[in-house]
Order: structure tokens, then sequence, then C-alpha cells
């Protein structure tokens, strides 16, 4: 099943080398910044002699011209053909265009890594939040899919083995009659905006099928399993109604209490901070985007909002099982775990289809 609904507007054209441009920009800076640093550093050192002192500080002063000369030479040459580069784009670019399945899965990616950055600049490759597909019509019962970190809906619907069965949105819509609706967003925001945004969207699509949708589920893979607990703790806050309808939040692989790999990117640009040398390099470790950072530590445990269910696979890499599995979480929680099963594993794999099986049943007999 691989239901991609209505498709994103056309991609204003230019968008791409405006990225490009940004990114190029901000990278010649922190190069020019190390060169400077390292400069600087040696020249201070070949100050301390006496007999060369006066001739050093000459010859740097000479370098440091040269050298800002040559950085700003070639930030601006590079700028100015990715911005012909703009043009040409925006001039064959057919602005009725649709993008592919391919590109929509490299704009998700490039959202993940820098989505906060796109959307303060105001570039159209930011992914607009949306539930797919657009204008559909539920039934009574509805379960929202909930794309990781750089991903986008279809990873939903990687194709399967026919001996391993539907994948999760055919199952539920064939099994139990409900509507599977996915939940396109920019992954790269931080995870308190995107709780906002959704719970927000959810509220809007309650008011628009006021008579349908009474019973709803929430499965979220990864970082889509905090974006939609971060939705459910707004709603309870804010005393939204659409938090009523919902029976079950699912989580596959969500890193409740943060995941190794960005504490450990966390720590490199830490260390890295500590020299000027280095510290550029720090700086640029530091451009990943918000919702990235925001995996170093997860979501402080709390009682639930709604009902949840943890499916953690202790062959995951990136998300350790007791972070998938937040022993912290109080209320109606139930675990899972499944031995030899990786991170992305977990979007299609028959074990853990086995578990949101039985958990629907219970929910939806």
């Amino acid at each position: 099943m691989a239901r991609r609904g209505k498709p994103p507007p056309p991609l204003a054209p230019g968008a791409y080398a405006a990225a490009l441009k940004a990114g190029f920009v901000a990278t010649s800076t922190q190069v020019q910044q190390m060169h400077q640093a390292i400069a600087d550093q040696a020249f201070s050192a070949v100050q301390q002699l006496p007999v060369i002192a006066a001739p050093a500080r000459w010859v740097q002063r000479v370098h440091d011209t040269l050298s800002t000369a040559v950085h700003a030479t070639v930030r601006q040459t590079g700028a100015s053909v990715l911005t012909l580069a703009g043009h040409a784009e925006q001039r064959l670019t057919d602005p009725t265009r649709q993008p592919g399945t391919r590109e929509l899965a490299l704009r998700s990616a490039l959202n993940g890594v820098v989505g906060d950055a796109l959307q303060a600049a105001g570039n159209p490759l930011a992914v607009r939040m949306a539930l797919l597909p657009e204008g559909a019509s539920p039934g009574e019962r509805v379960c929202v899919f909930i794309h990781g970190l750089a991903c986008d809906e279809s990873s939903w619907t990687v194709a399967r083995r026919a001996s391993e069965g539907d994948s999760y949105p055919a199952m539920v819509a064939r099994e139990f009659g409900a509507t599977p609706l996915f939940l396109r967003y920019n992954s790269g925001l931080s995870i308190g905006d995107n709780g906002r945004a959704l719970s927000a969207l959810m509220a809007q699509f309650i008011e628009s099928a006021p008579a349908r949708a009474g019973s709803i589920v929430l499965v979220g893979h990864s970082m889509g399993g905090l974006v939609a607990r971060s939705a459910c703790e707004q709603a309870s806050v804010d005393g939204s109604p659409w938090l009523g309808r919902i029976r079950m939040l699912v989580c596959l692989g969500t890193p409740h209490r943060g995941a190794p790999l960005e504490r450990a990117g966390h720590v490199v640009s830490s260390v890295l901070d500590w020299s000027a040398m280095t510290r550029p390099l720090s700086r640029l470790a530091d451009a990943r985007s918000r919702g990235i950072r925001d995996l170093r530590d997860g979501v402080a445990p709390s009682t639930v909002a709604v009902p949840m269910r943890l499916v953690a696979g202790l062959g995951d890499g990136l998300v350790r099982p007791g972070s998938a599995g937040d022993p912290g979480l109080a209320g109606d929680v139930e675990r899972v775990e499944i031995d030899g099963v990786g991170h992305m594993e977990l979007l299609n794999h028959p074990r853990a289809a086995a578990a949101l099986r039985r958990w629907l049943r219970a929910t939806w007999p």
C-alpha cells in the first residue's frame, strides 16, 4: 500500500541553489576562521623570539591581509556562481513540476539535517506539516502514522516480501477497517515546535470531521513518537478536545531518554570548542538542526497523557532498549522487546506487526 495523497506544492525555482549557497558561505567562513586561528597561534609562538619578533609581526600583517582577501574572493566567487546557478534553475525548471519520490526523500533528509535553518531563511525546501492524503474522508477509526528523523511518509510503505504480510497501514485498513493517514513534517524543527504544530493540526482535523474519526490511534517511529507524545502533552495542557479521541500511542524505537549518537556528537562538538584552532569545526558540527539536538536527552519521564505502547529493537544501534522502553514512564504503558531487530526494520517487521495487531485488537475489538 503506497498512498501518497495530495502531492506537495510545486517547488519555487532556485530553492536548491539557495540552500547550497547558504551552506557554502557558512562553511567557507568557518574554514577562514580555522585558518586564521592556526596562523595566529603560529605567529604568536614566533613573536616570542626577540630577534625576529618585529619581522614576524610585519609578516603576520601581510599574511592576514592576503588571507582575508583570498577567502573573501573564494566566498564571493562561489556565492556568485551559485546565484547564477539559481537563475539557471529558475529558467530551466518547470514551475508546475511536482517532485518525485526520490526528490521528496532527498528533501526530507535535508530537512532533518538543516530544516530549522531552511524554515528561518524562508526557503521553500522547508517541509510544511500536513496530514496525508489531504482532503481524505476518514471513517470512525483512524490510524495516524508519524515518520522519524529525515524520513517521510513513504517509510511506512516499504516493500516487503509477500510471506511477511501487509505493511502496517495496509494491515490497519484491511483488518480493522481504519483509515490510515500519514503525517509529513519538518524533522529539523524542535520536537516541541512540531508537537505544538501537530496538536493544532489535529484540532483542525477533528473540526473538519466532527461526526467521524471518533477513535484515533497514533503510531510513531523514532522521533515521530516524541513528536506525537509532545502533541498529546500539549493538548492535555490546553484542554484540546482531540485528545479525548486518542485511544493509544504506539512508539517504535522512540528515544524517550535520548539517543547515544547525538550525545556523542555533542561531546565531540564540546571537545572541538576547547581550542581556538578547532572551534570553527565545533561551529560546523553545531549547525545540525534543532530536531537532531533534541534527541540528545529525549523527553523527561512523566505520567503519560494517553495509553502508550512501546516497542524496542534489541538490535537497534541508534536507540537503546532502555530509552525506547523508558521505565520512567508512568500510567497505562506496555512494553515489548524484539530480538535482533534494527532501528529501520521496526518500520516493517512481522514481530512488530504482531505486537501492533494485538494492541489494536484490544483497542478496536
